[in-house]
């Protein structure tokens, strides 16, 4: 089976799942689900980070916040780190995807204001923030942030085009599911997420000769079959449609 035909195997087995794998052209490579919401997880990342760019607030503004806001398996709460920047929330937040300074920039634009340059500026229908990071108790009550596959590939081509975007895309840590069987010769950009039952990706991928972006979401697809999954995608972005795993 080449590339395209294993990922249509998973798929036809785990069709709870968005895909859009798309050129530099707009050309499609690979569409599936692509406008279905999903759970979002950490990529709604992606779409606060835009939300400061986009308000072009400098960087080395320092955003106030106290220790209330810490929550568990975060850099901030380990160090215990006061008075940063703009610029270091915005990169622990994709880099390490620090919960405590996604919550932190979640409520120092308010959730609204985020929503509305999502729906209005980004007009990503399918996308919205409704909750802070790890407020399971607001999933009990039905509240959570979701995204689709068409919504992230649109906004990581917006992304492309700035600067401080592809600095802080190029920090982040997660190698393991579009790049999960790419070994070189590729530079990656992106953020993955994962929360219980999900398991997403997406990401710019650049080789010598083309950029390709794509996304990835997941529900209730065992995690690693959405690892394979997602890493099969990753190699057909980069134009490996008849490379073997």
């Amino acid at each position: 089976m080449n590339i395209k035909e294993k990922i249509n195997a998973i798929l036809q087995k785990n069709p709870s799942c968005g895909v859009l794998i798309a050129a530099d052209d707009g050309s499609v490579k690979f569409e599936h689900n692509s406008e279905t919401a999903f759970p979002s997880a950490s990529v709604i990342k992606l779409y606060i980070m835009s939300y400061y760019l986009d308000r072009k607030m400098p960087l080395d503004t320092v955003i106030p916040y106290d220790k209330s806001c810490y929550v568990d398996y975060s850099v901030i709460k380990e160090l215990d780190l006061c008075g940063l920047t703009l610029s270091e929330l915005l990169t622990l937040m994709i880099a390490s995807s620090d919960n405590t300074a996604t919550n932190i920039l979640i409520d120092h634009a308010g959730m609204e204001a985020i929503n509305d340059y999502i729906q209005s500026a980004l007009n990503a229908k399918n996308t919205a923030l409704r909750r802070r990071m790890l407020d399971y108790e607001a999933i009990k009550r039905g509240l959570d942030n979701y995204t689709c596959a068409y919504d992230t590939v649109m906004l990581l081509k917006r992304l492309s085009q700035n600067p401080a975007a592809m600095d802080i895309l190029g920090r982040q840590k997660c190698a393991d599911r579009l790049m999960r069987y790419i070994y070189s010769g590729v530079a990656f950009y992106g953020k993955a997420g994962e929360i219980p039952h999900v398991f997403n990706d997406a990401g710019i991928l650049k080789t010598k000769k083309e950029t390709a972006f794509a996304a990835v979401l997941t529900n209730h697809v065992n995690f690693n079959t959405a690892a394979v999954l997602c890493g099969l995608c990753g190699l057909l972005a980069v134009g490996s449609e008849n490379a073997v795993y």
